[in-house]
């Protein structure tokens, strides 16, 4: 399902995060890439090239049998919590650190 999303859109998001070049990419090819994905859309550039980055870098990652960006932001606090994270944080960074510690396991 994945790739076929990907398919369908004009600009690979996935590539520029592995090559680097995120920043090129236009704010309408980011919210087109987090509305395929049914991510939020709202924020500024920064915020959407982190979402985009890491939705990309977490598409093999589940944490308890589920991808990280289902989670609700209350589970987001309470799984950060259980790992010893910060659980008091924007819904971005709660994802960000969880995805994280869970690519150093």
């Amino acid at each position: 399902e994945n790739r076929e999303i990907l398919a369908k859109m004009g600009v690979d998001c996935a590539e520029l995060v592995k090559s680097g070049g995120l920043k090129k990419a236009k704010l309408g090819d980011l919210k087109e890439y987090l509305k395929n994905f049914k991510q939020p859309q709202a924020g500024e550039k920064e915020d959407l090239m982190l979402r985009v980055e890491l939705h990309v870098k977490s598409r093999d990652i589940k944490i308890d049998g589920k991808d990280p960006f289902e989670f609700k932001p209350a589970e987001l606090r309470k799984l950060c919590a259980q790992r010893g994270l910060n659980p008091m944080d924007e819904r971005d960074i709660l994802l960000k650190n969880l995805i994280e510690s869970a690519q150093v396991r």
